[in-house]
C-alpha cells in the first residue's frame, strides 16, 4: 500500500510519522491511502472511508494512554495494550485504520467482526514493530 500524507498534526516529527505509516502499510493490500493526522484533545481516535482516506486523530504526544481494544472478544484476552510511547499507539491505530481499507475491498461479515481482525493485525503490526525495535513483544 502507498502511503500519501495528507496533514500532520502538530508535535509530531513528520520523518518518524512517515516511516512509521510506511512500515505498517507494507503488510496491507495494495492501493493508495491518504491519510491526515490531527490533533484531538483526547488520547487517540481514528476514521477509515472507503475511497482510501484516513483520518488519525492524536491527543498530545506525552499523554498517550494505554489502548483499550473496541471487541469484547480482543479485550478479554487483551484487557488494554501497554502502549510505551507515542509511536507504539501510533502502530496501533494505524495497523487498525489501514486494515478497515483492505476490510472495505474484501466485504467482512459484520462490523463486528471487522473490529476483531482490525484489532489482531494492529497487535500484529505493534509486535513486529516492537521486534524491529528490540522491545519485548506485547503477544507471546
Amino acid at each position: 500500500m502507498r502511503i500519501k500524507l495528507e496533514h500532520l498534526a502538530k508535535g509530531y516529527p513528520p520523518d518518524a510519522c512517515l516511516q512509521l505509516l510506511r512500515l505498517v502499510a507494507k503488510h496491507e493490500a495494495p492501493g493508495t491511502a491518504s491519510v491526515s493526522i490531527i490533533n484531538v484533545p483526547h488520547n487517540m481516535t481514528g476514521k477509515a472511508w472507503p475511497d482510501g482516506r484516513v483520518e488519525l486523530g492524536l491527543g498530545p504526544r506525552f499523554t498517550l494512554r494505554p489502548v483499550v481494544p473496541t471487541v469484547a472478544s480482543v479485550r478479554r484476552l487483551l484487557p488494554t495494550v501497554p502502549c510505551r510511547d507515542w509511536r507504539d499507539a501510533f502502530v496501533w491505530l494505524v495497523a487498525h485504520e489501514l486494515r478497515h481499507l483492505t476490510q472495505y475491498a474484501q466485504k467482512p461479515c459484520c462490523k463486528r467482526c471487522a473490529e476483531q481482525d482490525a484489532e489482531e493485525q494492529a497487535a500484529r503490526a505493534l509486535d513486529r514493530w516492537r521486534a524491529r525495535t528490540g522491545r519485548p513483544p506485547m503477544l507471546a
